[in-house]
């Protein structure tokens, strides 16, 4: 048994290690065209990747899951501050740079977590897992072989969406059948959370009442608009036209209010679970001053789900079902952005459905549609073309990239993550946690946003928290 565990460890060492050189490989490829930084940047990225193997105490998939978690949403909620600070004091950043970061968190969460997925399938053995860890490679591969097209969309969507987003299902179904301890990790991820929220909370209202000193290239922007007041100093998607005056919208210092909504409510959400409620309703209030529709409906549909939950399975899909019905059926008639959204959902399925049998099975090919691809759409990047390819609905982008294939092996996982978290028994923190994923998976359908990366990180560091039984000492 002892040589079995040895050789196993010895395996997954070379696998790691494998990863390692391709991603510093693709790294020093990129930071080729920047001689000042890219020696500077090779090593900051190797000591950034190998940051997981730091953590001697936890097993090697924990120390993945646990470093993905914090890389990804910490530099998310936290790089708006310092990267507009030092722009504005040195004349602005290259964007180009910028985009490298970004890519960067991208590529080291998506990588970790595919890394932590393909280790829990070696150690669990099933031939069920071994069997998704398949497909997802599969569909990977041939999605990014199929399709023409340039390659950043590409590694685009690769990085930034689709790798991340099956390696964190397929994770999130070993978390909740109790196959990876969390408990160490849940509690140490929300005391980080807890402060990414007070950071939020006090920053964003003395940025408004400081730009000048926390954000001035901002601050400089705001000199050269009039007729706006305050919100003229602030990005577009900051602000919402509230009879017919522009109001600032609640960001915290996270890059857009979206981020900051989905976040809240995430928390908010485990504050309610937990029992607190008084902290997860004024959690929720910023959710509200953030105009983040989508993040106000993953909260209520994840609540409205667990409580059918917590009566039987039956009742939960009853609920499910009616939820998602209702929600398409408001989106065709109501006139307004949710139209769009369902238009991109049906227009990517409709894309798939009338092509040839291959493109039905493997679909267009990654990075051949949605919003991170729009510059490559032919007739234009607000078109027909771009709803057809299935933008503005996370679903839709998904069929449209992957053909039937991508889809099934999505709803798949999707199950996966019931079955696991529900088969042994109904404890209250499995519940929270599924009825969390099936919320986010009814939200998907409309909404392309949740299916990359950043949000995808929340949904899975939710998870973990939720999971871990020494977060403010509750079990369940």
């Amino acid at each position: 048994m002892i040589d079995v565990e040895k050789r196993r460890g010895e395996s997954v060492s070379i696998y790691v290690w494998s990863y390692m050189v391709l991603l510093l490989l693709v790294t020093f490829s990129v930071a080729q065209y920047f001689p000042v930084v890219s020696l500077v940047g090779l090593f900051v990225a190797g000591f950034i990747f190998l940051a997981p193997f730091f953590f001697k105490f936890l097993t090697v998939e924990s120390r993945l899951v646990f470093s993905s978690v914090v890389f990804g949403v910490l530099l998310t909620a936290l790089y708006p501050p310092f990267v507009g600070f030092f722009s504005g004091l040195n004349g602005g950043v290259n964007s180009i740079l910028i985009k490298i970061l970004l890519g960067l968190r991208s590529a080291f969460f998506s990588v970790w977590i595919y890394i932590a997925f393909s280790i829990l399938v070696f150690k669990d053995g099933s031939k069920r897992s071994v069997l998704f860890l398949f497909l997802v490679t599969l569909i990977i591969i041939v999605g990014l072989a199929v399709g023409p097209g340039s390659v950043e969309p590409k590694v685009t969507y690769l990085f930034n969406s689709f790798l991340a987003l099956f390696s964190v299902l397929g994770v999130i179904a070993f978390v909740v059948s109790e196959k990876v301890d969390v408990n160490f990790l849940g509690e140490v991820v929300f005391k980080l959370a807890v402060v990414v929220c007070l950071v939020s909370i006090v920053y964003f209202p003395i940025l408004i009442l400081n730009l000048d000193v926390f954000r001035p290239d901002l601050a400089l922007f705001h000199q050269s608009v009039e007729g706006r007041g305050l919100s003229g100093a602030l990005p577009p998607q900051w602000t919402s036209l509230v009879y017919g005056e522009f109001y600032p919208r609640f960001v915290g210092s996270f890059p857009n209010p979206i981020l900051f909504g989905y976040f809240f409510a995430l928390v908010s959400y485990v504050f309610f679970v937990k029992d607190r409620y008084f902290i997860s309703l004024a959690l929720l209030g910023f959710v509200f001053l953030s105009l983040s529709k989508g993040a106000i409906l993953l909260f209520l549909m994840a609540m409205v789900f667990r409580f059918a939950l917590r009566r039987s399975k039956l009742v939960f899909w009853i609920v499910f079902l009616g939820v998602v019905t209702s929600s398409l059926s408001l989106a065709y008639v109501l006139d307004g952005s949710n139209r769009v959204h369902l238009r991109g959902l049906m227009g990517g399925i409709s894309s798939v459905v009338s092509s040839s049998i291959d493109n039905k099975i493997f679909g267009f090919g990654l990075g051949s549609g949605g919003n991170l691809a729009r510059a490559e759409l032919e007739d234009g990047p607000v078109s027909e073309g771009w709803l057809a390819s299935g933008s503005e609905s996370g679903v839709g982008v998904l069929t449209y990239q992957f053909g039937f294939l991508g889809l099934t092996v999505f709803l798949l996982l999707i199950m996966n993550v019931f079955k696991r978290g529900l088969d042994n028994s109904l404890s209250g923190s499995s519940i929270a946690a599924v009825s969390l994923v099936f919320a986010w998976f009814a939200n998907t359908l409309l909404q392309e946003d949740l299916i990359n990366v950043t949000i995808v990180s929340q949904l899975l560091m939710t998870v973990v928290v939720l999971k871990s039984k020494r977060v403010m000492g509750r079990v369940d």
